[in-house]
């Protein structure tokens, strides 16, 4: 999977960040402090079968 910023650091794009996740397997992924990262976070899957949950702390 992949996380996706929207937001510019010193007027440049933020990298996406890759994640893989292997079959049957569980994987915390985090956190994203709204103050480096933004309040929106776009995630982009590669498997229609992946289940995601999302929490705040």
């Amino acid at each position: 999977m992949t996380f996706r910023f929207p937001g510019l650091v010193d007027g440049q794009a933020v990298t996406p960040r890759a994640v893989s996740i292997a079959t049957s397997a569980s994987r915390y992924v985090g956190p994203f402090p709204t103050n480096q990262y933004g309040s929106q976070l776009q995630v982009d899957v590669d498997n229609a079968e992946l289940k995601l949950s999302a929490f705040g702390i």
